[in-house]
């Protein structure tokens, strides 16, 4: 997992899907399918497969992860709030929004108790759902989100690229 990491900090996502799917077939004949490490490998997957926009085969890796990580781990656990987070993406980018913010905001939930208000995953999280109403259409609900990313965590290209679609759709 760590060179399909690496892989995918240098943009090349192709050779880290083919890592962790090494990485995968070798914690599967070690450990067998219900292990963290699978649900890790499962997890990075899906969240691969997302960045590239092939929906159908990240959900079905997030969700291998999370159903592993729902019977091994504490259901408050970060690692759950990790496939919480890339099914939310994924269904956000896909149009099933309602599916998006459920997941999303059980990902708030357990971040909150993990980290509380000031870290920048929560940062990051509420520019999601910023992003995530911006989508749905409702703005009045997208400025909180947004004003708190942008007042609480420094400005990434992510934040701002939220923000200004929302002063861009309020002006219309």
């Amino acid at each position: 997992n760590s060179i399909g990491s690496a892989y995918n900090k240098m943009g090349k996502a192709h050779k880290a899907i083919i890592s962790n799917k090494k990485a995968l077939k070798i914690q599967l004949k070690l450990y067998g399918k219900e292990h963290p490490d699978v649900a890790i490998s499962y997890s990075n997957l899906g969240a691969l497969y997302n960045q590239m926009n092939n929906f159908n085969t990240a959900r079905t890796y997030a969700s291998n992860a999370l159903k592993i990580q729902l019977t091994l781990l504490k259901k408050d656990h970060l690692d759950i709030a990790t496939s919480y987070n890339t099914l939310g993406s994924i269904y956000n980018k896909n149009g099933n929004y309602r599916k998006a913010l459920t997941y999303y905001n059980s990902t708030l939930s357990i971040r909150l108790k993990a980290y509380g208000e000031e870290h920048e995953h929560i940062a990051t999280l509420y520019n999601n759902l910023g992003i995530l109403y911006i989508n749905m259409g409702s703005y009045s609900k997208a400025k909180e989100p947004v004003s708190y990313t942008h007042l609480r965590a420094h400005e990434t290209p992510e934040h701002l690229v939220c923000r200004l679609l929302l002063e861009k759709k309020k002006k219309k």
